[in-house]
């Protein structure tokens, strides 16, 4: 279902191994554009972590700590898979927006520049 594919894209942008500017897309076009609500996929996405010996309280952070390596590789890896990439800032407010309304991400944390 798209839920499952949303909060597996949830879960990769927490994990510290994996640096895909592609999960970052994909998360932004379907809370964008398939009203996929990350806040109804919490469960889920506590389920696969823990499935992975993770916890979401100490992950949250990961996604605010990858925005530099992100930003690098947004245009670097996107081009050869789409033509239209939209612009890197505006995607990742929009998810970290997101992240914050459904408690992944605290306010207070916020990486912000």
């Amino acid at each position: 279902s798209i839920n499952e594919i949303a909060a597996e894209k949830v879960v990769a942008l927490l994990d510290r191994a994996r640096n895909e500017p592609r999960d970052l897309y994909d998360i932004w076009y379907l809370t964008s554009n398939q009203h996929v609500n990350i806040a109804e996929l919490i469960e889920a996405v506590e389920e696969k972590l823990e499935f992975r010996g993770k916890k979401l309280t100490d992950v949250g952070g990961e996604f605010l700590r990858k925005e530099t390596r992100f930003k690098k590789l947004w245009k670097i890896r996107l081009s050869s898979q789409m033509t239209s990439i939209p612009e890197f800032g505006q995607v990742y407010r929009a998810v970290q927006r997101e992240f914050r309304q459904a408690r992944i991400v605290e306010a207070k944390k916020s990486l912000n520049k």
